[in-house]
């Protein structure tokens, strides 16, 4: 009835649900645990710091005991304690934003690319929906070959053009290859100390988190 046994305890046996009847099922008390309150979820939003209250911000900053809230702490607490105050600080006067969506399309993107993927995109819902129509099946082959074609005849004209105006305009060209040749590095396996191989993510980061914190001295 339930993925974790610890949730149930007090299992009693009950009288039968028909007392009349032999074989019949008996009732169960029993008394589940439940979180009172969920886990507050991820706000992914940012702080945009052009759109800030500034004014009030300092009005708030000067109203602090700075005094008692810095001295005679170890450098690493008062350091701690200051983060505390300004994030509070920015919690209340600055307004955050949604982060901005990455730019993935490529530089060779355009307009008839756009348009011929979102015929695409139709033709596959509608061959799903209608398995047994042959003809939306080859228009959609035909289409994918389409996009194929077109999509590499726009990547041949966009390197032509870099590689006619390479001195003119370099930047644009070691941009290009960056992109499309740039790999973004993971952390596949780390050897915690005791010379065992840890892949799980979640232990990676773990183990990572207790590495920089034994950097700092623990507050008092």
């Amino acid at each position: 009835m339930v993925t974790d046994s610890n949730r149930v305890s007090e299992v009693k046996i009950g009288p039968p649900l028909d007392e009349r009847s032999v074989k019949s099922h008996y009732s169960i008390q029993f008394k589940f645990y439940w979180p009172t309150a969920r886990p507050p979820s991820f706000d992914s939003r940012k702080f945009n710091w052009k759109h800030g209250d500034y004014v009030a911000m300092s009005k708030h900053f000067i109203t602090i005991d700075w005094h008692s809230a810095l001295n005679n702490r170890h450098t690493q607490d008062s350091y701690t304690s200051f983060l505390g105050i300004f994030g509070a600080a920015a919690d209340l006067f600055v307004k955050r934003r949604l982060p901005r969506p990455a730019q993935v399309k490529p530089p060779w993107w355009n307009q008839q690319i756009s348009s011929l993927v979102r015929r695409k995109r139709r033709l596959f819902i509608r061959k799903r929906i209608k398995r047994d129509d042959d003809q939306l099946a080859r228009n959609h082959a035909a289409l994918c070959r389409l996009v194929k074609f077109t999509v590499k005849m726009n990547i041949i004209e966009y390197e032509m053009k870099l590689a006619q105006t390479d001195k003119k305009n370099p930047k644009l060209l070691y941009s290009y290859m960056n992109r499309r040749f740039a790999s973004k590095e993971t952390i596949a396996a780390l050897t915690d100390h005791d010379d065992q191989t840890v892949t799980d993510r979640t232990r990676i980061c773990n183990r990572l988190n207790m590495f920089f914190f034994s950097v700092f001295k623990p507050p008092t």
